[in-house]
């Protein structure tokens, strides 16, 4: 209740008005006595009452209404389909891994996942892939190892047995030249046997190093010498190069294991090159490291071969290593001894014009820890 025209409005009996101050939101009327004097106003207004709105009001805000609630339907079951489809998406991959890694478990070594493309996912599905590959071509070294050490042990004992039987039955007289070939067939067996040993060895690390300071300038040249004669009975031609341009290259090595890596490329170099061609030797030196270089005009290796040439028993041409009486761990042996001196080799090669294999060791190294091992 307010009081006359114009005037505020006022408390009653302790209670505060609340009138809206917008006046379209209220109904007013005047108090008027029986002489047409106003004496005061009556003014009216609802809250939270549909006392206010009319019928095309009404319909439109229940039109409302429901169309917020189908729309909100509609959504939860758009946001569930998506929701199916975007699971599908990152679980099908995963459900082609799982059952590519179970028929590989199973024995399929050819299983892969197919998977390709920029996400984590299609990446992972890569990189199982490229895990399967190497881990079937491992399986298939391992079994050509097994056929070529078998090969390799039998070939000297069969020619052994043959020679001794035959002696023993007088086909074959018991004289220096027939006791030469079983002497050489020994000595052959007791070479493959020993090159698998260092390998082992130097796998294991049990055997210990002996450094001392060397110039490998005159040490190399002094180890190329010694291979004058082998290479020129085999019409090649072995040359050694200085080309350190004055800077120093003494470093501390274990003579005898540079000496092995050395001689060990030398003789993969005069296998694989034909009569008539060259084989250098060189030494260089930067500020960080001294490098023997190993270059050949040989065969040359395949670029699908490089990444494998440091395997185990691992040759680019069988049959030709086989007749040259090379086991296929010379190259393993040099990657263990250099690795050791905590250097690295590298190799480049092209197919008919020849290899280079380079050996570097560092001018400072880290002493190895002593190893628990005591070979007897």
């Amino acid at each position: 209740v307010v009081g006359p025209a114009g005037s505020a409005p006022r408390e009653t009996h302790g209670l505060t008005s609340s009138a809206p101050t917008d006046a379209s939101a209220s109904v007013t009327r005047d108090i008027t006595l029986g002489n047409g004097t106003v004496v005061g106003q009556v003014r009216l207004w609802v809250f939270g009452s549909d006392a206010l709105l009319g019928k095309a009001d009404t319909a439109f805000r229940d039109r409302t209404f429901n169309a917020m609630f189908i729309a909100s339907i509609a959504a939860v079951i758009i946001a569930v389909i998506i929701g199916i489809f975007v699971s599908r998406m990152l679980t099908n991959p995963l459900r082609r891994i799982t059952g590519t890694a179970k028929q590989i478990r199973d024995g399929d070594l050819s299983a892969r996942t197919g998977l390709r493309g920029d996400d984590e996912i299609d990446r992972l599905g890569e990189t199982f892939d490229e895990m399967a590959t190497s881990l079937e071509k491992d399986l298939k070294h391992e079994r050509r190892i097994t056929s070529d050490v078998a090969h390799e042990l039998r070939t000297p004992l069969m020619a052994m047995l043959a020679t001794v039987e035959a002696m023993q039955d007088g086909v074959l007289p018991c004289d220096d030249e027939h006791l030469e070939t079983v002497a050489s067939e020994t000595r052959r067996l007791s070479r493959l046997v020993q090159q698998m040993l260092d390998l082992s060895r130097m796998e294991n690390r049990t055997t210990p190093l002996k450094f001392e300071r060397v110039d490998l300038v005159p040490f190399v040249q002094r180890i190329v010498d010694g291979q004058q004669q082998l290479f020129i009975n085999r019409d090649l031609r072995l040359r050694f190069s200085d080309d350190t341009q004055g800077r120093s290259a003494v470093i501390e090595v274990d003579a005898d294991m540079i000496t092995q890596a050395v001689v060990n490329l030398m003789s993969n170099a005069m296998r694989y090159t034909p009569e008539g061609g060259w084989v250098v030797v060189s030494v260089k030196a930067d500020r960080k490291n001294v490098q023997i270089i190993v270059s050949d005009t040989g065969i040359g290796i395949a670029k699908e071969d490089l990444s494998r040439i440091f395997g185990r028993f691992w040759r680019a041409d069988a049959s030709r290593a086989r007749e040259a009486g090379g086991l296929g761990v010379g190259l393993s042996v040099t990657q263990q001894i250099v690795e050791r001196h905590h250097g690295y080799i590298s190799v480049e090669s092209e197919l008919e014009k020849g290899t280079t294999f380079t050996i570097h060791l560092p001018r400072e190294h880290t002493p190895e820890p002593a190893s628990s091992t005591m070979e007897g």
